[in-house]
């Protein structure tokens, strides 16, 4: 197998390690929602980790990708696969029935994964909105505001 990556592209990959290594004894756990716990925050902490690293790393131009694709895109899919993960766990519950044993803590599972990516998105979209700063060229953030207190800006 062939690895293209550029900069720290790699570390994409490298995040999936603890995906790997905490699910290689949990697959055939009883309850399974232990698996699936184990999967959904590993996968939460690549997701938020590459999200991070790669909006900031790359935003000077620099080119941190993996098979020339950017590593904020692949933080971004481990994210969308623990929101899937998550009614996925929630449907399965129903499908088997809330009275058996383990049932009630994968679904649990399936909302805790839920509501950790939307918390996950939200800080990672405010935090690359306070990174990004004002736009180059924008004459706006210089101008001083006028002393009216409306909070317009002075020509």
């Amino acid at each position: 197998m062939i690895l293209i990556w550029r900069g720290w592209g790699l570390l994409a990959l490298v995040m999936l390690f603890p995906l790997l290594a905490s699910c290689a004894g949990l697959i055939e756990a009883r309850p399974f929602w232990l698996f699936e716990l184990a999967a959904g925050l590993s996968l939460l902490a690549a997701g938020v980790v590459c999200v991070h690293y790669g909006t900031r790393w790359n935003r000077n131009g620099a080119e941190h990708s993996l098979y020339f694709v950017p590593l904020q895109a692949w933080g971004w899919v481990y994210l969308a696969l623990v929101a899937l993960l998550g009614p996925f766990a929630i449907a399965g519950t129903f499908t088997q029935g809330l009275d058996k044993p383990g049932m009630f803590g994968q679904a649990i599972v399936g909302a805790g994964c839920v509501v950790a990516v939307a918390c996950a998105v939200l800080l990672l979209v405010r935090s690359m909105k306070s990174a990004v700063g004002p736009v180059q060229g924008d004459d706006l953030a210089e101008r001083p505001e006028s002393g009216d207190g409306s909070g317009r800006r002075e020509p």
